[in-house]
């Protein structure tokens, strides 16, 4: 899992809570409206008020169901163009109706979201690679410990003088080097090493072959260049 996709599904699921959130809190309004409604209705139906007084609100809010509610609403005129008109309001906060709407499985998704944050910060710590690695196809070269593995992370069972010269072509711009470069690297004192060089690359192509999906290619027999080799 790359770390952008842990950061894709974490927005994704912290939406969608956001969004489930506020689909309930917009419920509670309804379901609060509808309340407020049904008691004005029957306080009217009762008693014909025509006015807001303490008995108009006192049998108003008997008529309220919600605990929370009955302590909060109140009544108010409104002009209208026949005269006034009798209106209820909540009179809660945005935090007291949020507390009345059914966010059970709200916390229930934040919950699961919270998981995979944390689950993911720790995977990724986990499975992060190094600063310290190299890559080229499926091989690794990490310069701390100086030595070369495999896509499963196994080692490539290299000479010194085979680590050496991979460990010269990972340094070396678009991982190529001449075979002088190579020869005064490798064998300093030796006058002529392109036998020898010859031999090392052979057998350094045959380990690459064998466990990576590298080759070394022969440029007109003046340098070597590490290349991800065709599987086709």
């Amino acid at each position: 899992m790359k770390s952008y996709h842990a950061i894709i599904i974490f927005a994704f699921l912290l939406g969608c809570t956001a969004f489930f959130g506020m689909d309930r809190y917009r419920q509670a309004e309804d379901a609060v409206l509808e309340e407020l409604n049904r008691a004005l209705t029957e306080t009217l139906q009762e008693h014909r008020y025509t006015t807001v007084t303490p008995d108009t609100i006192r049998d108003f809010r008997r008529h309220i169901v919600t605990p929370e509610l009955r302590q909060t609403a109140y009544l108010s005129l409104c002009p209208v163009r026949q005269g006034y008109q009798m209106q209820a309001h909540a009179g809660c906060s945005f935090a007291m109706l949020f507390g009345m709407s059914d966010q059970r499985g709200t916390w229930l998704l934040l919950t699961v979201t919270l998981l995979w944050g944390i689950g993911s910060v720790f995977w990724l710590k986990r499975h992060r690679q190094p600063l310290s690695m190299i890559f080229l196809g499926n091989l690794s070269y990490d310069r701390q410990d100086r030595r070369f593995y495999t896509k499963r992370h196994e080692a490539v069972p290299l000479t010194p003088m085979q680590r050496d010269l991979m460990q010269l072509f990972f340094d070396a711009p678009a991982y190529t080097l001449d075979k002088a470069t190579i020869c005064d690297q490798l064998w300093p004192k030796k006058p002529d090493a392109s036998e020898t060089l010859y031999t090392l690359v052979r057998r350094l192509k045959n380990v690459l072959h064998d466990h990576t999906n590298l080759d070394i290619d022969n440029n007109r027999g003046l340098s070597y260049s590490l290349t991800i080799r065709d599987v086709r």
